[in-house]
C-alpha cells in the first residue's frame, strides 16, 4: 500500500502545481485577475462528500482514484488550457479521495507514502535542473509509466481499499466537529508547506541565494536522518515531535525574514543595494532543510484519529472542504506577494510580507498538533516492522537526488578564442511561456542555443514559485547551456525576476533595487574578465512605463564605468525623456550600426523597449532583434568589439 500512496501524493502534488501554474499563465498574458480562475472551485471538491450523508457508495473511492491517476498520464501532451481541465479534474479527484484515504488506510502506510512521495518529487526536480521532466519536459513518457504503475498497485490493493480490516479500527466516537475541522487544518497546512517548496528544493536555493546542488544535498541529508522514523513514526515521542515542529517552523520564518527586505518608501533611499544577511542566517536555513521531515510525521500523527473514529461521510467531506477553502487562499496570499500590483483592494498588504504565507501554516500546524496532542486523538497504534524495502527506497531516493543535483550542475567552460569579440543576448522569457501561452522554455532554450551567447540577461525569470509551477528557468538554460549563472533577485522580494548567464566566470555579482511605487524593479550588477579586460556588466528590467526615476537609479550606479554593457527590458522607447537620458552617457548599440533605424534586412523596430546600451569604447559589429514566438519579446543578439 505505501507504493501506491507514495504515487497518489505525488500526482496530487503535480496536480495542483500544474493547475495553478495553468490558471495563473492565463493573468500572465493578460496581466490581470483572469476569468479561468473560477476553475479553482474544483479544488473544494471534499465538500461534495456531504451529499453522501447514509453510505459511501462503492463507485466513489475507485471513481476518483481512476481520475485522479489518469489525467496525470495527460498532463505532458496537453496546451495550457487542456493543462487546466485536467489537472483541475486531478486535483478535484485527488481532493476528494484524500479524506476517503486518511479514514481507512493505516496512519504508517500513509506516513511512509507521503514521504515517498515528497522524495521522488525532489528527485524529479533535481534530474530535470529545476523542471519536472516529467510534466513539462522531455520525458512525459514516464508520466504515463507512473501512471500504469499507479494503476496494477491500486487494482492489487482493490480489497484493503473498498474493505479496510476491522481490526484496525476502534469503537471511539467520531469526536467533536471543531476537533475534525482542526485536524483538517493540520493537516491542509503540512501540505502546503511541502509544496510551496519541499517538494522543489530548487526554490529553497533561490530564497537565500544558494546554488541548487548544495540544497538537494542538505534535503538528501535529511531524507537519510530521517528514514528510521518515517517508516515507524510511532517510535517518536509526541513532545518531541511538538518541539521539532515549532523549532522548524521558526527556523523557516526566520530564515525568510533574515533575507527579506523592508522596501523604503523614501525615493532617496535608492539605489538600494541588497544588504548581506546576517550571520545566523545560514544555519537556520541549514536547520529548517534538515528538520523539514517533520512535516510528513505531523500529517500521520494528525490522521491517526480519522483512521480511528470513522467519521461519517458528512462530517468528513465539510472539515477537509473547510481545509482546502484554507489551502486555496494560502496559496492566492503566496501569488499576491508578487503581483501586488495587480489585485485591488488586497493586494499591496502582501509586498514584502513573503513571510507570512509560510508563518500561517506554520501556526496553524503547531496550534493543530497542540490540540490534538491534549486530547489525546494522535497516538498510533503499533506498527509492524516495516518491510526492509521500504527503507531501501527512501534511501536510494537520497542518493539519487545527491546524484543527479550534481550530475545536472552546470559545469563551463571559458572561451580560448583570442578574438576580441563578445556576443551578448538580452531576452525577456516572460517566465518560461510562448507568446501564444504555451510554454516555451524548449523553445527559447533551442533559440539561444542558434545564437551561441557569451552573455545573457534574461528577464522575467522568478518562475521559483507556485504560481509559475516551482520551476527554476535560470538553473536548467544554465544547466543545458553550460554557463555560470546569477539568479539576481531573491525569490523573497516579490521581483519579476532577472539573471544573468555567462560563459566567463561572474566576479561580484550583486543586486541592487530601483525605487518603485508598484511592481519592485531591480538591477544586475557583476563584472567579468575577457582577453585580460574587465567588463561592467548590469541587467535590468524596470516597471510599466519604465519610471524615469527607475533609470536615474540605474545610471546614477553605472557612473563612468567603462567599458560597460546595460541590456534588459526597459519599457521606454526610443522617443522618450528616459531613452535621452540615457543615451546622453551610453550608445544605444542598434543606433550605433543602423543608425538610420533600420538594419541590411528592412526590419525598424521603432517601438523597441529591449535595449543594449554601451560605453563609447566598445564597438558594435553586428545587432539583430529576433522576433520568434518562442517569447512574447524579441531577443536582442549584438556582436561587440573593443580596441
Amino acid at each position: 500500500m505505501p507504493w501506491l500512496l507514495g504515487l497518489v501524493f505525488l500526482f496530487l502534488f503535480q496536480h495542483l502545481t500544474e493547475f495553478i501554474a495553468a490558471i495563473y499563465a492565463f493573468g500572465l498574458l493578460q496581466t490581470d485577475i483572469p476569468p479561468e480562475l473560477a476553475a479553482a472551485v474544483l479544488m473544494f471538491s471534499p465538500f461534495g462528500l456531504m451529499a453522501f450523508r447514509h453510505r459511501e457508495p462503492r463507485w466513489l473511492l475507485p471513481g476518483t482514484l481512476v481520475i485522479g491517476l489518469w489525467t496525470r498520464a495527460l498532463l505532458p501532451f496537453l496546451p495550457t488550457r487542456g493543462v487546466m481541465v485536467a489537472a483541475g479534474m486531478g486535483v478535484a479527484a485527488l481532493f476528494l479521495l484524500l479524506p476517503l484515504l486518511l479514514s481507512r488506510v493505516p496512519p504508517r502506510d500513509i506516513g511512509v507514502g507521503l514521504g515517498l512521495a515528497v522524495a521522488a518529487a525532489a528527485l524529479l526536480r533535481a534530474w530535470g535542473a529545476g523542471l519536472d521532466p516529467t510534466t513539462q519536459g522531455n520525458a512525459g513518457w514516464l508520466g504515463l509509466l507512473l501512471t500504469l504503475l499507479a494503476s496494477y498497485l491500486a487494482w492489487h490493493h482493490r480489497q484493503s481499499l473498498l474493505l479496510p480490516p476491522s481490526d484496525e479500527k476502534t469503537s471511539s466516537p467520531q469526536g467533536p466537529f471543531h476537533l475534525l475541522v482542526t485536524l483538517a487544518l493540520g493537516e491542509m497546512s503540512t501540505l502546503a508547506l511541502l509544496y510551496f517548496a519541499f517538494v522543489a528544493p530548487n526554490v529553497l536555493a533561490r530564497w537565500v541565494g544558494w546554488e541548487p546542488a548544495p540544497v538537494f544535498t542538505l534535503f538528501a541529508v535529511a531524507v537519510v536522518l530521517w528514514t528510521p522514523f518515517l517508516t515507524r513514526p510511532e517510535r517518536f515521542p509526541i513532545p518531541l515531535q511538538w518541539g521539532l515542529t515549532f523549532l522548524f517552523g521558526l527556523a523557516l520564518v526566520l530564515t525568510l525574514l533574515a533575507h527579506q527586505i523592508p522596501f523604503p518608501v523614501d525615493p532617496q533611499a535608492y539605489p538600494l543595494y541588497e544588504p548581506p544577511p546576517p550571520f545566523w542566517a545560514s544555519w537556520t536555513f541549514v536547520l529548517m532543510v534538515l528538520t523539514f521531515p517533520i512535516l510528513v510525521l505531523d500529517f500521520t500523527k494528525l490522521q491517526a484519529p480519522l483512521f480511528h473514529r470513522s467519521p461519517r461521510l458528512p462530517t468528513l467531506g465539510l472539515a477537509f472542504g473547510l481545509g482546502s477553502l484554507y489551502l486555496f487562499v494560502l496559496v492566492l496570499g503566496h501569488v499576491f506577494t508578487t503581483t501586488y500590483d495587480y489585485i485591488p483592494v488586497v493586494g499591496p498588504f502582501f509586498r514584502d510580507r513573503f513571510w507570512l504565507v509560510h508563518l500561517v501554516p506554520v501556526l496553524v500546524l503547531v496550534i493543530s498538533l497542540a490540540i490534538a496532542f491534549r486530547r489525546g486523538a494522535t497516538a498510533p497504534s503499533r506498527a509492524p516492522d516495516r518491510p526492509k524495502a521500504l527503507v531501501m527506497a527512501l534511501l536510494v531516493l537520497a542518493v539519487a537526488i545527491l546524484v543527479a543535483a550534481w550530475a545536472q550542475a552546470p559545469r563551463p567552460t571559458v572561451p580560448t578564442t583570442k578574438d576580441k569579440q563578445l556576443r551578448v543576448v538580452t531576452y525577456n522569457i516572460q517566465q518560461g511561456y510562448r507568446e501564444d501561452g504555451e510554454r516555451g522554455i524548449q523553445d527559447q532554450l533551442v533559440l539561444l542555443r542558434e545564437l551561441q551567447p557569451d552573455l545573457i540577461g534574461l528577464q522575467e525569470t522568478d518562475s521559483n514559485r507556485v504560481a509559475n509551477g516551482n520551476v527554476d528557468l535560470v538553473g536548467y538554460l544554465a544547466s543545458e547551456l553550460n554557463m555560470y549563472a546569477y539568479y539576481g533577485p531573491k525569490v523573497v522580494h516579490g521581483t519579476f525576476g532577472i539573471a544573468l548567464l555567462s560563459r566567463y566566470p561572474l566576479e561580484d555579482p550583486r543586486t541592487f533595487f530601483m525605487y518603485s511605487e508598484g511592481e519592485q524593479t531591480a538591477t544586475i550588477q557583476a563584472r567579468i574578465t575577457v582577453q585580460g579586460r574587465t567588463l561592467h556588466v548590469f541587467v535590468t528590467h524596470l516597471g510599466n512605463g519604465g519610471p524615469i526615476v527607475q533609470q536615474e537609479n540605474i545610471l546614477q550606479v553605472v557612473g563612468e564605468r567603462a567599458p560597460l554593457v546595460l541590456m534588459g527590458d526597459f519599457n521606454f522607447r526610443p522617443d522618450t525623456p528616459q531613452y535621452r537620458l540615457t543615451t546622453e552617457r551610453l550608445v544605444d548599440a542598434w543606433r550605433q550600426r543602423w543608425p538610420q533605424d533600420v538594419d541590411d534586412r528592412g526590419i525598424a523596430p521603432k517601438d523597441r523597449i529591449d535595449h543594449i546600451f554601451l560605453s563609447s569604447d566598445l564597438q558594435v559589429q553586428d545587432i539583430r532583434y529576433i522576433f520568434d514566438p518562442a517569447s512574447d519579446h524579441p531577443a536582442v543578439l549584438a556582436v561587440l568589439t573593443w580596441p
